[in-house]
């Protein structure tokens, strides 16, 4: 989670309200929501320290220990995301969820060494309004990857979240620990769809791609219809 874009990935409800009153402290235009942020916040505006004094690193912690597959979940393409996370030469991967779900679950016979492994759709919640942290609503996510702010809601997104301990984070440090599982992409009946801007000799490529793979049946282009 420390990749993403939004600092509040995976911080705590205590946490993010806390964030939330002491924003309050500061005027208009001065309240940046930066990657710097939480490390900011150790210290009000004159120096002395917050209740948030020493919980960075473990925010930083938290965030490092979980790592996270993110979907759109959705049937129909959306424009937006097309133009957000992609370009005319990009495409996307339609897979149906049940066939993902079953790919994805770890094999609990491997050594892979995982604390924890969830998956479910993210709860967009306002935080920025602090009437909104009611018992019932810290109750409604009982998972903190699972919770993201209104101003994303636009993802529509589905998560597999995987936690890993500490330790192995610290044994791995120097080097890049990539532990691959060989998937049957035959079985996922997924779909390549092609971008909407997508030129004609760029799709043949893909066909190419694909045929050479023995899943020429994935091609797609989008249902999208763009002006020329």
């Amino acid at each position: 989670m420390t990749s993403f874009e939004d600092p509040f990935e995976g911080i705590t409800t205590e946490i993010i309200r806390k964030i939330v009153k002491l924003s309050s402290q500061y005027k208009e235009g001065d309240f940046n929501i930066t990657e710097n942020l939480l490390s900011a916040f150790n210290k009000n505006k004159d120096g002395t320290q917050t209740n948030l004094s020493g919980r960075t690193q473990k925010i930083i912690e938290l965030q490092s220990t979980h790592y996270v597959l993110c979907w759109f979940h959705e049937v129909r393409e959306s424009m937006a995301m097309w133009n957000l996370y992609s370009n005319q030469d990009g495409v996307a991967i339609k897979i149906p969820f049940k066939n993902l779900n079953e790919s994805l679950v770890p094999d609990p016979d491997t050594k892979i060494p995982i604390h924890n492994f969830y998956c479910g759709k993210v709860d967009y919640q306002d935080f920025l309004d602090e009437d909104k942290f009611s018992q019932e609503s810290l109750n409604k996510v009982k998972k903190v990857g699972l919770r993201k702010d209104k101003s994303y809601a636009h993802e529509k997104e589905v998560r597999y979240v995987i936690k890993i301990n500490k330790s192995v984070l610290l044994e791995n440090k120097e080097t890049a620990m990539i532990l691959s599982k060989q998937i049957d992409l035959s079985s996922l009946e997924m779909k390549v769809v092609c971008h909407p801007r997508m030129e004609k000799w760029k799709k043949e490529n893909i066909k190419k791609i694909l045929r050479d793979a023995k899943l020429i049946n994935s091609f797609s282009v989008s249902e999208i219809q763009l002006r020329s």
